[in-house]
């Protein structure tokens, strides 16, 4: 199979994936907007996090139902823009996290931090297929404020836990 056709259908995958991985970013965030404390103590900014998460997953469905209709044949702008707003979904996730682990209690850190290993794990399939690692890039992007928050706390228990993520991130890095 020649090169040209193994990425077409890499880029028809990752367009496959991207339709349904665009809107469970807003769903996982409105889940921790109504349990945690996160949209009573912070409401402007909890809207912001949320329609950003809405508007750059709405861009990606566009994307990649483009791509998706050319049988991942678009022209290669396209699949640079599908790379480059599933990158920024994790750059808004990531700071959206970074900020709750930092603001919150144990108990929304754990619901976040089950969060950030539920999308990392769910990005494994849609986003291993991706050429230039953008996988490792997505990843980097996603769990680096919660582990630098963690791992600078001054809490023995967050601090294990950014421990216990790093240790998760390098394993599916």
């Amino acid at each position: 199979m020649g090169t040209k056709r193994v990425q077409s259908a890499a880029n028809f995958e990752l367009a496959t994936r991207s339709l349904a991985g665009s809107i469970i970013y807003p769903c996982i965030a409105l889940i921790l907007y109504t349990w945690s404390p996160f949209y009573s103590h912070h409401p402007l900014l909890s809207f912001t996090f949320m329609t950003l998460l809405v508007l750059v997953g709405w861009e990606r469905v566009r994307v990649a139902r483009r791509i998706k209709a050319s049988l991942g044949e678009a022209p290669e702008s396209d699949s640079l823009r599908l790379h480059r707003v599933t990158l920024a979904t994790a750059v808004i996730w990531g700071i959206f996290a970074g900020w709750g682990i930092y603001n919150h209690d144990d108990v929304t850190r754990w619901m976040i931090l089950t969060a950030d290993g539920s999308l990392a794990s769910g990005a494994i399939a849609s986003l291993s297929p991706g050429k230039d690692r953008l996988f490792l890039k997505y990843l980097v992007l996603l769990l680096a404020p919660s582990l630098v928050v963690m791992l600078l706390s001054a809490g023995q228990v967050s601090r294990a836990t950014g421990w216990i993520a790093l240790g998760f991130a390098i394993l599916v890095g």
